[in-house]
């Protein structure tokens, strides 16, 4: 059977800045919200921030960076980046953006669109406010003989405000100008997880919050291509289109990667095996690697004969770990984990394993190349110069020194040296005995 498996190597993936809410020209104390997505990968990435060509030190690695209230510090032309740590890959930087904040609210004018100051009975009058400089996402407030009533705007023939036709003239009208939060489009999956299995169900969502009218176009990008949707099965980069009128609005993505096989649990002890020693704390880790979301966690022994009984009761489903403390001969078996997520549809993962060994008996062996016939052997620890008892050796000759119940107390460096007659052989080389749970070896080097 020939076994083969196809290796695909790409460039890295483009990052890409975009506003997500606020103004590129904004004043004191105003919100803005940049975005950074690397094109066409669902792989999650750490973001790092720039302005003016040096990294921004912030709390995090999200693909959001938020400025709650700017200052004139926060002029400048800001990027971003990907970043893999643990693989060492980093994407170009992206295009720049240039924020600029201003001090002052911006002044106002408000030029008549009829030739003459003299108004008479029965003519219309246009008046328009305007912002100097960037007017976008002002919206405009009229008043007339004081700056305390506000006028209606029934006779108001823009939606910004920025024109107020009349009729009738009266002897002062101002205007006035604010701006808030733009309107954006943001994507919601639910449930959120990035990572999808065979039958699992997933909604996204799109919409404009505090606004209405719009109409939604759905892609997804793939390969660094972009294609229109009518149903979305398969991984990739989702974004959805807002459009109202002349209003083209651009959601935030949402990565989601479709694997053709269940999850995999794996059981990760602390500290690791593969041998206990009675009174020791073993930690049991439930680990379902590469996944996203909220998992339930269920544990198992399998009993002498061979069937499974539950070690998890409903209360504790959510703890992805199983303390045996303290661990005795009796808990010696094999321990399996399961998890699974979701609620009308539920996924589970394949269960994990792993087999626990626990002892209370440690033994070490000392012996003797060649002939070993008539040696006896004589035992040491932590030092050479004093002979241990051999009250728990279970051979005459002392070739092997047992531990019938093992302890941190007994940790320590042992040596064994063996003699015939008068004759001694030298020292061998020292074992380190460490009961926290560490791999043990049950034999020491041989002597010459």
């Amino acid at each position: 059977v020939t076994v083969m498996n196809s290796l695909f190597l790409v460039g890295v993936p483009q990052s890409i800045l975009n506003l997500q809410s606020g103004w590129t020209n904004m004043f004191h104390t105003e919100t803005v919200t940049l975005r950074c997505d690397v094109q066409g990968s669902p792989t999650p990435w750490v973001y790092k921030w720039y302005r003016d060509g040096q990294e921004i030190p912030i709390s995090g690695d999200g693909d959001t960076y938020t400025i709650p209230s700017a200052a004139r510090s926060h002029s400048g032309q800001y990027e971003c980046r990907g970043e893999l740590p643990e693989r060492a890959v980093t994407s170009p930087h992206s295009n720049s953006l240039l924020l600029t904040v201003y001090e002052t609210p911006p002044k106002l004018q408000i030029p008549m669109e009829t030739p003459s100051e003299d108004i008479y009975t029965g003519e219309r009058l246009t008046l328009t406010c305007t912002v100097d400089g960037d007017s976008t996402g002002w919206k405009y407030l009229w008043y007339k003989d004081t700056q305390r009533t506000e006028l209606s705007n029934i006779e108001n023939d823009r939606t910004d405000g920025s024109s107020y036709t009349i009729s009738s003239a009266a002897p002062e009208y101002r205007c006035r100008g604010n701006r808030t939060e733009n309107a954006q489009v943001v994507l919601t999956a639910d449930p959120p997880w990035s990572d999808a299995f065979p039958g699992d169900n997933v909604t996204l969502t799109c919409q404009v919050t505090g606004s209405e009218g719009w109409m939604f176009l759905w892609s997804r990008v793939r390969n660094g291509e972009t294609s229109q949707l009518q149903g979305y099965s398969d991984q990739g980069q989702y974004q959805c289109t807002g459009r109202r009128g002349n209003e083209v609005l651009l959601s935030n993505f949402h990565n989601l990667t479709v694997s053709s096989d269940r999850p995999q649990a794996a059981v990760i002890q602390t500290p690791p095996g593969p041998l206990w020693f009675t009174g020791e704390t073993v930690i049991l880790t439930c680990d379902i690697r590469r996944t996203s979301g909220k998992w339930r966690y269920s544990w198992a022994m399998k009993n002498k004969q061979g069937a499974l009984e539950s070690l998890t009761p409903k209360s504790k489903e959510e703890q992805q770990t199983h303390t045996i403390q303290p661990v005795t001969e009796s808990h010696s078996g094999e321990y399996l984990c399961q998890g699974e997520r979701g609620k009308e549809r539920v996924i589970q993962s394949l269960p994990g394993s792993v087999v626990l060994k626990v002892s209370g008996k440690l033994t070490l062996t000392c012996t003797v190349d060649g002939d070993s016939t008539g040696w006896k052997y004589l035992w040491y620890k932590d030092t050479q110069g004093v002979v241990l008892s051999n009250t728990d050796s279970d051979r005459t000759d002392g070739s092997s020194y047992t531990i019938n119940s093992a302890a941190p107390s007994h940790s320590g460096q042992y040596w064994c040296r063996a003699h015939r007659g008068g004759f001694y052989s030298h020292y061998s080389d020292s074992h380190e005995v460490n009961i926290q749970g560490e791999d043990l070896k049950n034999n020491l080097p041989k002597m010459f």
